[in-house]
């Protein structure tokens, strides 16, 4: 499998597919990509296509992450998206998962790369601030 090619600024230029389009990474929360059409309904979607994945955090982050939260504790099917499926929506919903269970972000990280990819929050700025909650 490649290596993610990262520009210093933190950008990421390429990262290898995952092997599924999405996954279920906690029950009613989803994580996929955006390069193929879903067969699977979800009761809600977060795109995350056209948010930034740079060097800094997405300004809507802790908006978007109480919006996730509320709807998988309303038991709601929860689809985070974005390109590939796993930066833009893996700091989602790492930082949501965190959330949901009271697990730290080390945890959570390790978790999402063992049951998505192991390319997962590549941007080196999103996979650090999953590692430093708590």
């Amino acid at each position: 499998m490649a290596a993610p090619i990262i520009t210093a600024d933190g950008r990421v230029l390429y990262a290898p597919p995952p092997a599924r389009l999405a996954d279920e990474v906690h029950p009613g929360l989803w994580m996929g990509g955006s390069w193929a059409r879903y067969t699977e309904a979800f009761d809600a979607e977060y795109d995350r296509r056209r948010t930034e994945d740079g060097p800094t955090l997405p300004t809507d982050l802790g908006r978007v992450v109480a919006q996730v939260v509320a709807d998988v504790e309303a038991r709601r099917k929860v689809l985070v998206r974005c390109a590939m499926g796993l930066n833009r929506s893996g700091l989602v919903v790492a930082v949501a998962l965190s959330h949901l269970t009271g697990v730290s972000g080390m945890d959570v990280l390790a978790h999402l790369r063992r049951v998505r990819s192991p390319h997962v929050c590549c941007n080196p700025k999103f996979a650090e601030y999953v590692r430093a909650m708590w």
